[in-house]
C-alpha cells in the first residue's frame, strides 16, 4: 500500500528539508524521481516513487545511478533547479501532497509532489501555481504546461487537530526503531517491490468490475459524442443541390446579387443565399466543400456508432460472465510472468496491419498487442508513433531498404495513432516519432510502456477521408 498522510508527516518531519540545496535531479526509471541534497556537513538523497499501489516519498540510502539519457521532466528539472536552495517543505493540509518552495539567484517556484496512489504525479509551478511542467501530463486533469495547479480544498485549521480526527490513518510500526522512520519506509518497500503480484480471487472480480464499469463509461462518452456530432451536421445532400442550382443558373444571377431566385423540380420557389462580394461560382464551390466535410463527419459519426455497438455488445457479454461466476481474460489483470520464447510463426501476429503505399503499417491496440509488436515483429529502424499526452495503443512503419519514410506514410501512421487512442473525435492532435531503436523499456513499468528518446514532433488534422482509405487497406 502507499504512505498515508500521517506516514507522510513523519517522514516529512525527519527529513528537515528547509535550507538545503537541490545537487543533482535524477530519473532513473518510469516511476521514480530522485533528488540530490546537500546541507552543511551532510549529503543526501530522497525519492518520489509515483507507481500505483507503492506511492512514497523518503529518504533512500543506497545511492541512484544517473542515467544514461536523461528525460524531458527530469532535464527540465535539472536546468530549474540545479543549485537552488529549499525554501520551505511542508505536507498541504491532511493531504497526501508535499509542498517544496525552492529559490535560485532571483527565481523562485514551488514543486509539488502528489501521493495520491490512482493519481500520483509531480508538478514545477510558479508561486502562483501555474504549472511549468508536470511528470505525467494530464489534459483531462489541466495539468499541462500553462495549466493552473487546482489543491483540494481546505479541511483543517490545525495540524495536531487533524491527528485527532483521523485515527483510523496509523503509522506502520518500526520495529527496531534506532534508525529512523525513513531508513524503516525503505526497507519496508525493497521487500514490497521484489515481491510478485498476487492477487486472490475476490481481488480479481472486483478488479474486472471496476474495468467493466470504465469500459461501460467510455462507451457511453463515445456513443453521445458521436451522436451529437452527427445531430449538428446539416443535411450535406441539400448543401450540395444548393451548389448544382447555382452552376446551373450562373447566368441568371446578377452582379451583387445576395440571393438566387429560382424553382425546383416540383416548381417550388428556392432562394438560394449568395454572397454578392464574390462570384456565383466561387459561392457553389464553398457550399460543395462544405458539403463534402459534412459528409465526412457524418460518415465519421455512424462508422463511430457502429463500432461502439459492437463494443456495447461485447460488454453485455462480459457483464454477463460475471453474473455467472466467470471473469473475462480481457477483464483481468496483466501480471508480469517469465517471458516464454514463442517463434513469431507459431503465433498470430498481434494488432493490425495496413498498407500505405509501399510502407507496411502495424498497431497495437492494447498493451498485449503493443508488447507482442515490439517484441518480435519490429526492428531498431522501424518508426515508431504515438498521440502525445493521451493513452493509446502503438503505430509502427516498416522500414523499407534504401528509403525513408515519406511524409503522406507518416501522416497515415498518424490517422491511426489518433484512431486508436484516447484523442479520438479530437481534430488537431500532437504526435511524436522516433525510431524503435531509440525507445526503452520502462524499468518496473507496465506490461509494453517505453520511454522514447529523440523523438519528433507531428501536429495531424484528423481525416475521415484519408482514414477510410487507409481501413480499406487492412488486411
Amino acid at each position: 500500500m502507499s504512505l498515508n498522510w500521517r506516514e507522510i508527516h513523519t517522514v516529512l518531519g525527519e527529513l528537515h528539508l528547509r535550507g538545503a540545496f537541490i545537487q543533482r535531479i535524477v530519473q532513473p526509471d518510469f516511476s521514480r524521481l530522485v533528488l540530490d541534497l546537500y546541507r552543511p556537513g551532510e549529503a543526501f538523497q530522497v525519492v518520489a516513487v509515483l507507481k500505483s499501489g507503492v506511492v512514497r516519498f523518503h529518504a533512500v540510502q543506497q545511492g541512484v545511478k544517473k542515467p544514461k539519457t536523461q528525460q524531458r521532466f527530469a532535464s527540465l528539472l535539472s536546468s530549474r533547479l540545479k543549485g537552488a536552495r529549499i525554501l520551505s517543505a511542508y505536507q498541504y493540509d491532511r493531504e497526501r501532497i508535499v509542498r517544496i518552495a525552492y529559490q535560485r539567484a532571483e527565481e523562485r517556484g514551488v514543486l509539488w509532489i502528489r501521493l495520491w496512489s490512482g493519481a500520483a504525479n509531480v508538478l514545477l509551478t510558479t508561486e502562483d501555481n501555474t504549472i511549468v511542467d508536470a511528470y505525467f501530463r494530464r489534459p483531462k486533469r489541466n495539468e499541462v504546461s500553462g495549466g493552473l495547479f487546482q489543491l483540494p480544498d481546505s479541511h483543517l485549521e490545525d495540524l495536531s487537530a487533524g491527528f485527532a480526527k483521523s485515527e483510523r490513518f496509523a503509522l506502520r510500526s518500526d520495529p527496531g526503531g534506532q534508525y529512523g522512520y525513513n531508513r524503516f519506509i525503505e526497507e519496508l518497500y525493497a521487500d514490497l517491490d521484489s515481491a510478485p503480484l498476487r492477487e486472490g480471487p475476490d481481488a480479481v472480480r472486483a478488479r474486472a468490475e471496476r474495468r467493466l464499469e470504465e469500459l461501460q463509461t467510455e462507451a457511453m462518452r463515445r456513443r453521445a459524442k458521436a451522436e451529437e456530432r452527427l445531430n449538428s451536421t446539416e443535411d450535406y445532400n441539400q448543401l450540395k443541390r444548393q451548389a448544382d442550382t447555382i452552376m446551373g443558373n450562373q447566368h441568371l444571377v446578377q452582379t451583387g446579387a445576395v440571393e438566387l431566385l429560382t424553382e425546383d423540380e416540383q416548381g417550388n420557389q428556392l432562394r438560394i443565399p449568395l454572397d454578392p462580394h464574390i462570384p456565383p461560382y466561387a459561392t457553389a464551390e464553398k457550399l460543395y466543400d462544405r458539403a463534402k466535410r459534412l459528409r465526412a463527419t457524418s460518415e465519421h459519426a455512424n462508422q463511430e456508432l457502429s463500432l461502439v455497438a459492437k463494443e456495447e455488445e461485447k460488454l453485455k457479454q462480459y457483464a454477463f460472465e460475471l453474473t455467472q461466476g466467470r471473469v473475462p481474460p480481457e477483464l483481468q489483470p496483466t501480471v508480469r510472468s517469465e517471458h516464454r520464447s514463442v517463434s513469431a510463426a507459431e503465433e498470430q501476429r498481434p494488432g493490425l496491419r495496413f498498407f500505405s503505399g509501399d510502407f507496411i503499417i502495424l498497431v497495437g491496440r492494447n498493451a498485449r498487442e503493443n508488447d507482442g509488436l515490439l517484441r518480435r515483429y519490429v526492428r531498431g529502424n522501424d518508426t515508431w508513433l504515438h498521440a502525445r499526452d493521451y493513452p493509446g495503443g502503438y503505430v509502427f512503419v516498416k522500414q523499407q531498404p534504401g528509403k525513408s519514410v515519406p511524409l503522406e506514410v507518416l501522416i497515415d501512421a498518424g490517422q491511426l495513432a489518433i484512431h486508436y487512442s484516447k484523442a479520438r473525435g479530437e481534430q488537431t492532435v500532437e504526435l511524436y516519432y522516433t525510431q524503435v531503436k531509440h525507445l526503452r523499456r520502462a524499468k518496473h513499468g507496465a506490461l509494453g510502456l517505453v520511454i522514447p528518446t529523440q523523438e519528433k514532433n507531428l501536429r495531424v488534422r484528423f481525416d475521415a477521408e484519408r482514414l477510410q482509405r487507409i481501413f480499406s487497406s487492412n488486411d
